[in-house]
C-alpha cells in the first residue's frame, strides 16, 4: 500500500500542534481542569509515587498536577534524569527542595558518573533524614537505572540480578532488562572493586 506524503505530514502538524498547544501547557498547568483530566487519561500519565525504600521514591516528571503530593510525602530532594524538562523549578524553590539536575536524553542510559553523582546527593540528603524522588518523564527508563545504582549502593549484598528483581517488585513498570544495560554493569563493577579495596 503506497503511503500518502500528505497524510504523513498532517499528522506530524497534528502532532506538533498537540505538543505545544495541549501537553505543553498540561505539563504547567495551564489547561482548563476539564481538558486537562481527558489529557491525562488520553497520555495515560503516571501517579507519583513508588517507594524504593524508607527515603527514596521513582515516579514521572511532577507536574501542577501532582507536585502538591512531594509536600505530602515530605520529599525535600529531587533527582531530575529528564532532558526533555527541568521541573516545576518555582515550586521547588517556595517548598525547600532541593534538585539536582541531570539531563539525560530519553531511551538513553545514564553515564556512569551521572549515577555516582546521582548517588552521592540521595546519600547526602537520606543522611540528613530527606526523603528524595528521582524521576525521568515516565520513571521507567533514565530515573529506573540510578534507582538500580542507589539500590546497589545501598544494599552492599545485592547483585544486578537481584537488584532488577527488587526494583521490579517495587515499581513493575520500570525497564525489565536494566540489568543488563552497560553503563549499570561498569557501576556495579566498579562499586564492587572499591568495596574490595576496603576488605583487603
Amino acid at each position: 500500500m503506497e503511503v500518502s506524503w500528505t497524510f504523513v505530514l498532517w499528522v506530524v502538524v497534528l502532532l506538533l500542534l498537540f505538543h505545544y498547544f495541549i501537553f505543553k501547557p498540561f505539563l504547567h498547568g495551564k489547561l482548563p481542569i476539564p481538558l486537562a483530566k481527558w489529557v491525562g487519561r488520553a497520555v495515560h500519565y503516571p501517579k507519583l509515587p513508588f517507594v524504593i525504600d524508607e527515603d527514596v521514591y521513582l515516579g514521572c516528571l511532577p507536574t501542577f498536577w501532582n507536585q502538591h503530593l512531594l509536600s505530602d510525602l515530605r520529599v525535600r530532594a529531587v533527582v531530575n534524569m529528564c532532558d526533555e524538562a527541568y521541573g516545576p523549578a518555582a515550586f521547588y524553590k517556595e517548598s525547600g527542595i532541593e534538585q539536582l539536575y541531570l539531563p539525560t536524553v530519553d531511551h538513553i542510559e545514564p553515564t556512569v558518573e551521572d549515577m555516582k553523582t546521582a548517588v552521592q546527593f540521595i546519600d547526602h540528603n537520606v543522611q540528613q533524614g530527606k526523603k528524595v524522588l528521582i524521576h525521568c518523564m515516565a520513571g521507567r527508563g533514565r530515573s529506573a537505572a540510578v534507582a538500580m545504582a542507589w539500590l546497589l549502593y545501598r544494599f552492599r549484598q545485592l547483585d544486578l540480578d537481584t537488584a532488577q528483581q527488587l526494583l521490579l517488585s517495587k515499581r513493575a513498570m520500570v525497564r525489565a532488562k536494566l540489568n543488563k544495560q552497560r553503563n549499570l554493569i561498569a557501576y556495579h563493577s566498579e562499586l564492587s572493586s572499591q568495596r574490595a579495596k576496603l576488605v583487603n
